[in-house]
């Protein structure tokens, strides 16, 4: 699995009392801030349910439509999918402007529902502002 090694490091905080048995689980270094954890290895983390992202493309969707007050609602989709946004970037950097038009049309389903205007543009602007946050935060 490739992800972040600071995602990495986050899920092995506190799992391990010595933090570097978890990082043999690391099988490469792409010296881009990637690596590649071999999950069958017997030091990787098994106590741990999902990974927990604090950052990525989807945590800085949601801060954008924050901005102009649109936030969860406890019967939406909108964290589940704001969390599947970071996960896959993270699995698959790329994965975000790959699926642009699925996630527009997360945004427009969620707009209909809400009963709010929506225009497929500027849904692609907020979603791509967010990758470039997402990058520029990393």
């Amino acid at each position: 699995m490739r992800l972040k090694l600071d995602s990495y490091l986050r899920l092995i905080a506190g799992r391990h009392a010595d933090s570097a048995t978890a990082l043999r689980a690391v099988i490469a270094d792409y010296g881009d801030g990637w690596v590649e954890v071999d999950r069958q290895h017997p030091d990787y983390p098994r106590n741990q349910i999902a990974f927990v992202f604090t950052r990525g493309p989807g945590t800085e969707l949601k801060k954008l439509l924050a901005r102009i007050g649109i936030t969860a609602t406890p019967n939406c989709s909108c964290n589940a999918r704001a969390t599947a946004m970071d996960i896959n970037e993270a699995r698959e950097p790329g994965w975000c402007e790959a699926h642009l038009e699925e996630i527009v049309g997360w945004l427009r389903e969620e707009a209909e529902k809400r009963g709010l205007p929506f225009v497929d543009m500027a849904g692609r602007l907020l979603v791509r502002r967010s990758i470039k946050n997402a990058k520029r935060n990393a």
